[in-house]
């Protein structure tokens, strides 16, 4: 189960936070002699404006603990400076209730350093700021400048030492939480199957701004903080018995795992966010790199081994699980949106099933190409043409106006790893957005077989032109790509009118076909006469074409529903890439037929 499968991850890093602690920004230094005595009267900056990175403070490993409403719950030794100097900034909207609350948390932060001194009456560090409060220093404190907020995180640091990375306050500070945070109640734990105390809540959470959605707020993983929440009525974790190691495992990982850049996968705008790993027996994959930037030559060897029935090469697939979790943020919860855990075999067929599903001929060259699925994800969006034909882009992801769902980053994971189909939603999507765009590149095609292949089961869709295709819609788009070439070639130099056919008709010719193809057969008329005088050999060809396909036609469709609307476009698109790759492949003929002739032969 997922909890399991965190505890497992969590417990094979190597860097994993101590218990109750998490990495923050600390902007304020409180630089302590051994007897307590400050180094300087006032508080020391670790900001560094000059450095991004560092602005705001340097990030280092602090006690953490989530602190709802008010309550006086100190953290030791690194705290809020209201924690630590009990500062308040006078400008406070309620001074005087600010100044209550904010003394009650300035005397539990003493009580609490007083505490760990007494427990290690040897630790010199403890004693120091134990002294820094008991001889009155910290009432003569001042800051070092006016930028200081109340909220700001400020450290001790005793002689050199980094006050909360001593052992002894590590382990102070654990046996402190676990006393505040861990029940009475004993059970067996969901995970480790040991009897132990339970947990009677999440005590850790994942940072806000690691989710989607997450805000600024902590996310819990399970929270029932309401009857209404969880099964039978029942508040906490009675449902989920889980102890205190494992569950700050399980959060430990889930953490690690968000904040690892090689194993989640996200975009900004989109509203979830997706973490893999593997379970089980160690192997190394590159399935996620393959998924997000695909190599053609790994791509043709995947898709072979499956075909073929040999086993990819990696070792001990039968062994290894691979999971992944996605998510997103809502308020104080984490919302779970799919969880996948399979062999690995398995999802590396997914794979090489997406890949194959996808698969499409580029309209550049002609020849097959494979997309992942950050950039399948992007062509989803609103295309802003630029000035020049060609130089237009995608709207990026989180881009106002950028017209994209927000779940379509989810959904490619999915189909991809899962095998899912591609929702209706967003086949509908890419559709209208070639419609309002005017644009079909090879990606947005890509996209659309995918749709197809997956909604309609069993159904063949190829890759590159189907030359014995019937079907009315698919013949629709090749006879509109053959009107589009007519006119192109008419032109002067190839270059383009203000308006061209595609620019008057592709919109309506998407839903409605015949309005555009009597049009367009009407003005082929004109067309192949003027090139006719101009080009007779490209006239022969494309008029003797165009008839071909009308041919084909027993009549022309009027209406055509979401899927056939899709046909068309395919029809248009493997259309226009096989004229591109027959026009190289009739360059690259000329051409050596050219070098044979000029070749000298030797006496």
């Amino acid at each position: 189960m997922l909890l399991q499968r965190l505890v497992a991850y969590a417990g094979a890093l190597s860097d994993a936070a101590p218990p109750y602690y998490s990495e923050k920004e600390v902007r304020w230094m409180l630089r302590l002699e051994r007897d307590g005595t400050p180094s300087t009267g006032s508080l020391i900056p670790l900001r560094d404006p000059s450095d991004p990175k560092g602005r705001r403070g340097v990030r280092r490993l602090v006690p953490d603990l989530v602190r709802p409403g008010t309550k006086s719950k100190p953290c030791l030794a690194a705290d809020q400076i209201k924690y630590v100097l009990g500062w308040i900034r006078p400008d406070d909207v309620d001074p005087v209730q600010t100044e209550r609350v904010t003394g009650r948390h300035h005397a539990a932060f003493r009580e609490l350093i007083a505490a760990w001194q007494a427990t290690y009456p040897g630790e010199a560090v403890a004693k120091a700021i134990h002294h820094f409060y008991q001889d009155g220093h910290s009432e003569r404190m001042r800051p070092a400048d006016d930028a200081w907020a109340d909220n700001d995180l400020a450290v001790f640091s005793v002689d050199g030492m980094f006050a909360p990375d001593l052992p002894t306050a590590r382990q102070f500070w654990l046996e402190h939480c676990q006393r505040m945070k861990v029940s009475a109640n004993r059970g067996v734990c969901l995970c480790c199957g040991e009897v132990r105390a339970l947990l009677p809540r999440m005590t850790e959470q994942i940072k806000g701004k690691l989710l989607p959605g997450g805000g600024s707020q902590g996310q819990a993983l399970v929270s029932m903080n309401h009857p209404p929440h969880g099964f039978d009525l029942v508040q906490g974790l009675t449902n989920t018995p889980i102890c205190e190691a494992c569950g700050n495992s399980a959060m430990t990982g889930l953490d690690a795992l968000l904040r690892d850049r090689s194993r989640s996968l996200g975009r900004r705008g989109q509203a979830a966010k997706t973490v893999w790993w593997l379970a089980g027996k160690s192997v190394e994959t590159s399935l996620f790199d393959l998924i997000e930037s695909p190599d053609e030559d790994q791509v043709a060897a995947l898709i072979g081994s499956i075909a073929t029935g040999r086993e990819p090469s990696v070792s001990a697939l039968d062994a290894a699980a691979f999971c992944s979790l996605t998510l997103s943020g809502s308020t104080a919860r984490v919302i779970v949106r799919d969880w996948v855990d399979l062999p690995l075999e398995r999802v590396m067929r997914n794979v090489a099933s997406w890949f194959a599903d996808h698969a499409m001929a580029d309209l550049a060259t002609g020849q097959v190409r494979h997309f992942g699925v950050g950039y399948l994800a992007l062509v989803m969006g609103r295309y802003k043409s630029g000035r020049a034909q060609g130089d237009g882009s995608y709207a990026d992801f989180g881009d106002k106006g950028d017209q994209r769902p927000g779940d379509a980053y989810e959904a490619l994971v999915r189909a991809a790893t899962r095998a899912d189909p591609l929702p209706v939603s967003l086949l509908g999507h890419v559709v209208r957005r070639v419609r309002m765009d005017h644009r079909l590149d090879t990606a947005r095609a890509a996209l659309i077989r995918l749709g197809l292949i997956r909604y309609q089961k069993g159904e063949t869709v190829t890759a590159a032109l189907d030359p014995d295709a019937r079907d009315p819609a698919y013949v629709c788009g090749r006879v509109f790509t053959v009107l589009e070439a007519i006119q192109y070639a008419t032109t002067k130099g190839g270059d383009q009118r203000n308006t061209t056919f595609v620019d008057r008709y592709l919109s309506k010719a998407i839903a409605n076909p015949a309005a555009a193809l009597v049009a367009g057969r009407k003005d082929s008329i004109p067309w192949l006469r003027k090139l006719r005088l101009s080009q007779p050999g490209p006239q022969v060809a494309l008029g003797r074409r165009l008839d071909e396909l009308f041919d084909l036609l027993t009549e022309i469709p009027v209406a055509l529903t979401l899927t056939e609307q899709a046909r068309f476009l395919l029809g248009y698109h493997h259309q226009r890439a096989y004229d591109r790759a027959s026009a190289i492949a009739a360059k690259a003929a000329k051409a050596a037929k050219s070098q044979e002739h000029d070749t000298v032969l030797p006496a």
